[in-house]
């Protein structure tokens, strides 16, 4: 069988993030994109493109939770921490906790990003790319240095 390209793909105009199963294999899908002459129509959403999309978002509902906790004790709540402690306590749990992505309709987890799916990022045709697993970029017909 034939492997088709996954693609964690980052739309700029919403600042969403999402998964594509492109349904293609990576030379239909390098053919299809190198050959668009505008990416214009995905600005505002990437809905559209060819295969399925389903939007993902960092799960932060335990940090915020800790988070809150923390500042309850800074500052404005019982005088237990100072400003300068509170923060730099959010900052050790927002680099400690690990990203969990979920997909936004239904709340589950989505899979981790694997070592060979694709990247994309679509925004103006002049900054709107295709990545592949090893790192190549892919630019569209259109943005003038393709």
């Amino acid at each position: 069988m034939t492997q088709t390209i996954t693609v964690a793909l980052d739309e700029e105009y919403g600042y969403r993030e999402w998964i594509w199963e492109t349904g293609m294999t990576a030379a239909e899908l390098e053919a299809w994109w190198s050959a668009k002459q505008s990416l214009g129509a995905y600005f505002f959403s990437p809905v559209g493109l060819p295969g399925s999309m389903m939007q993902v978002a960092e799960d932060m509902t335990e940090v915020d939770a800790k988070c809150m906790a923390l500042l309850e004790r800074g500052p404005d709540g019982k005088g237990e921490l100072t400003k300068e402690e509170c923060d730099a306590q959010i900052t050790r749990l927002m680099r400690e906790h690990p990203c969990k992505l979920v997909y936004t309709e239904t709340g589950e987890e989505a899979p981790k990003k694997e070592s060979g799916w694709w990247s994309a990022h679509i925004h103006m045709d002049e900054d709107s790319h295709l990545k592949t697993s090893d790192g190549r970029y892919i630019h569209h017909a259109g943005r003038g240095d393709a």
